[in-house]
């Protein structure tokens, strides 16, 4: 097994730690789709809910409630967008965690998002009219697009009815996501 041939001198100390931090990786990405479904559960099982009290739907009202309180009550917890940069920071010399990539962040706090996954690329629309959100992000696109750090990554800004949506795709896209996640609470 690995850990016998790590014991016995087959495998050197740096494939060990290379091969957990890949581990960690993909295991971070899974985590990372996982809370993402959980998100937009929840934006759906609130926005039925909107619509069931503005309708008067009171049948259904009690069962609906319990299943709203279990799914959205407790969700887990994002750790802070500042603990993710300082995360990202270890793993690589991304240039979020400049100066001018905490201004780009800041502008995004607190932004209503959905996220979801299609060819391989993760969708993040932050719903805003706001000009400045959209400078923001265009702004975040143009810093990433020079980040040593993510050598296969590509990301593009579209603009729709629904606000901004940036496209992301690449080995560590899923970060985004997850920044995205964190950003939307505000922490």
């Amino acid at each position: 097994t690995f850990l016998i041939a790590w014991e016995s001198g087959n495998l050197s100390d740096e494939t060990v730690i290379t091969t957990a931090e890949s581990r960690y990786m993909f295991l971070e990405q899974q985590i990372t789709d996982l809370l993402i479904q959980q998100h937009e559960l929840e934006l759906f099982l609130q926005d039925l809910e909107q619509r069931q009290q503005q309708q008067g739907h009171g049948a259904a009202s009690a069962a609906f409630d319990t299943m709203l309180a279990r799914v959205c009550a407790n969700p887990l917890p994002h750790p802070p967008a500042n603990s993710l940069l300082s995360w990202l920071m270890e793993h690589t010399d991304c240039v979020l965690n400049s100066s001018a990539g905490h201004a780009i962040l800041k502008e995004l706090r607190g932004q209503h998002v959905h996220i979801w996954q299609e060819n391989g690329a993760y969708n993040i629309l932050v719903v805003s009219q706001e000009t400045a959100v959209g400078t923001a992000l265009q702004a975040l696109a143009q810093l990433e697009s020079r980040c040593e750090a993510h050598t296969h990554h590509t990301s593009e800004l579209v603009y729709n009815d629904e606000g901004f949506q940036l496209v992301v795709q690449g080995e560590n896209a899923f970060i985004f996501a997850r920044l995205f996640l964190a950003l939307e609470q505000n922490i």
